[in-house]
């Protein structure tokens, strides 16, 4: 079941996936849910959207925004509650072409460093020259945050039911 309701509709469309598990597995078919996550609806929220070297802002949310990943752990594990074998985190499951150029990220590559990295320094390190410290530390601070959002996605299903596989669907930019 390919899964991307608009959020006014979220009750209704779970209810509907639901039913359709159930009339799967009655016939003895196993069933999945293929979801999106990459672009999450803020509401309320003000998330933080990944942005790409050349300073452009995707719609897609950065894995390293804490508001993003509480929401989308409880988006997840209302998927999980449908009674689905397996999940599929659709392209979302990636940051955009080789990484985020977002705040969260050069505050986390800053750290990583001990020193401020400012956008544009992380665009020289990162696209010209050869290996340094700071293109080794985006690399490494862009590979956890995907790293920690599987994890994330991993223990919301697990809190409602272990048994429900995950896998991603990468793109091959991914």
């Amino acid at each position: 079941i390919m899964f991307a309701p608009p959020p006014a509709a979220l009750k209704e469309a779970l209810a509907a996936a639901k039913a359709n598990i159930e009339t799967f597995h009655r016939a003895g078919i196993r069933a999945g849910v293929w979801f999106w996550p990459g672009i999450y609806p803020t509401g309320e929220l003000k998330l933080t959207r990944q942005v790409l070297a050349d300073g452009s802002v995707l719609a897609k949310c950065c894995p390293l925004d804490e508001d993003y990943l509480s929401a989308l752990e409880t988006y997840t594990a209302s998927l999980a509650e449908t009674g689905a074998d397996a999940l599929m985190i659709d392209d979302g499951f990636e940051n955009r072409n080789f990484g985020c150029f977002c705040p969260l990220h050069l505050r986390a590559v800053s750290e990583l460093v001990g020193h401020e990295v400012s956008a544009a320094d992380l665009r020289r390190a990162t696209l010209s020259g050869g290996e340094n410290t700071i293109r080794s530390a985006f690399l490494k601070v862009n590979a956890e945050s995907l790293v920690g959002f599987a994890r994330r996605m991993r223990a919301a299903v697990d809190r409602v039911n272990p048994s429900v596989r995950i896998a991603v669907c990468s793109a091959p930019s991914s």
